[in-house]
């Protein structure tokens, strides 16, 4: 049995003066993820403002980390068509590779950052 992950897409339908409508829809998720890392900079790092994506660089305290940092990558399906010339320079792959970051950082949203 093969078991796909779901994404729930969320949108506010408002059509004249009727109450807007939630609308709820499921799309598959991403199966083409190649590589995703998860990395954290710290309150008062002596490094300075970087990231690190060692636990041991903090000693498992949670306390003292001031945002988090996910990057995913990902890629196209990859094509079998003869005649596609486009290779990517990460792998040489017939596909294409892309990657996004998201910075998170809930001091900013709650509390002071101290």
């Amino acid at each position: 049995m093969t078991r796909h992950l779901a994404v729930a897409v969320l949108a506010v339908a408002a059509i004249g003066a009727a109450p807007p409508r939630i609308a709820i829809k499921t799309v598959p998720a991403p199966e083409q993820i190649i590589g995703f890392k998860v990395m954290v900079t710290l309150i008062n790092d002596p490094a300075g403002n970087v990231y690190h994506w060692k636990n041991s660089d903090y000693l498992n305290n949670y306390t003292f980390v001031r945002s988090i940092r996910i990057s995913l990558i990902g890629r196209t399906v990859p094509t079998t068509d003869p005649t596609y010339v486009f290779r990517n320079t990460f792998d040489t792959g017939p596909y294409q590779v892309q990657g996004i970051s998201l910075v998170i950082n809930p001091r900013n949203m709650s509390m002071g950052d101290n």
